[in-house]
């Protein structure tokens, strides 16, 4: 386990060369409820990343963390991390082996931060000086972040900032049929600074080389593109463990004959966890099953979606739906299993 390996990497060579935020961040995931996801939740937590923008800002505000510090950590080598693949023979590190983000929140569960580390065979264990910080509130204020902050003190009017924010949106699918003032919204809920478990570097940073590295310099845009599309990841997979069809969880203790043996070599013990798996609601299986009951339609696929009952959230994950004996709609979603 990833948060395993950061307990036991405290006063190591990268915890000194962070003047010890492997360490906070250890001492943090002790307190932490830990959560390890199955490949099925990554995998479906990357289709809820590209569905409707529109639908995934109305689900938030009904999401909560489960626990004020929460540990989640899953597989590096799942489809999400295929891109490292295609360019293999020039690039700096390979797809990590665990990707594991420590989530702080106030006590509305709804607000915090988020700080990423992960591990590789070959390079070991590394963390992002950079946190993502959010507000998922309903009611939820704009959130503090260096790029924007530097943007408006170089003199940019604040259309010029909502200009470049759309510019980028762009390109992302989701966006196609979000209104400007949704894909805003969506943004001004997340901001990137410092994570607080680089407090101490960032002071010694500061007193060694004046200011941090910042927007425009080399190592920001690395540190961006180490936790490029995380934190709507992260985001997604609150999302599914709100949906009341779709998540099962199985706690597993910490092997207590082990940890004894740990502490006899001066180890430290290893902690209890939760696995979070995907599961098929029954709703769901009569959906992809029984297409004939919706006779009157062609066969058709059904792009993922929630929907809210009740003040509840659930997911309908893709599917087929319809008689294949009246033809086929083609369109371009594309179904998985």
């Amino acid at each position: 386990m990833l948060a395993d390996e950061i307990l036991a990497a405290a006063n190591s060579p990268v915890d000194l060369a962070y003047h010890g935020a492997i360490s906070v961040l250890g001492r943090a995931i002790s307190q932490a409820k830990r959560f390890d996801l199955s490949p099925g939740v990554i995998f479906t937590a990357n289709t809820v990343t590209q569905s409707s923008l529109s639908a995934q800002i109305r689900a938030l505000p009904l999401c909560r963390l489960p626990f004020e510090f929460v540990w989640i950590e899953w597989p590096g080598s799942d489809s999400s991390y295929a891109s490292y693949q295609e360019n293999i023979d020039t690039m700096i590190a390979p797809p990590p082996q665990r990707v594991g983000v420590l989530i702080n929140t106030d006590p509305s569960r709804q607000v915090g931060s988020m700080t990423f580390a992960w591990s590789h065979r070959q390079h070991g264990l590394n963390a992002c000086p950079i946190g993502c910080f959010f507000d998922w509130r309903k009611e939820s204020e704009e959130v503090g972040d260096v790029s924007r902050d530097l943007f408006r003190a170089s003199g940019g009017s604040e259309n010029e900032l909502r200009h470049s924010i759309l510019e980028q949106n762009k390109a992302l699918p989701q966006n196609k049929k979000t209104s400007d003032a949704e894909q805003l919204e969506d943004r001004s809920r997340f901001g990137f600074h410092v994570s607080p478990a680089f407090d101490r570097w960032a002071q010694a940073t500061v007193q060694q080389q004046g200011s941090l590295p910042g927007p425009g310099t080399q190592l920001w845009t690395n540190w961006m593109g180490d936790i490029k599309g995380e934190p709507g990841k992260v985001r997604s997979i609150l999302m599914l463990m709100n949906s009341r069809n779709l998540i099962e969880q199985r706690d597993v203790p910490a092997p207590e004959r082990l940890n004894k043996q740990r502490l006899k070599s001066g180890r430290p013990p290893l902690k209890d966890y939760t696995v979070i798996r995907i599961k098929l609601s029954h709703a769901l299986q009569q959906r992809v099953g029984l297409a004939g009951q919706r006779d009157s339609s062609r066969l058709h696929a059904v792009r993922g979606h929630f929907k809210a009952r009740n003040g509840k959230l659930f997911w309908w994950s893709d599917h087929v739906r319809g008689d294949a004996s009246r033809g086929l709609a083609e369109g371009s979603y594309k179904i998985s299993n």
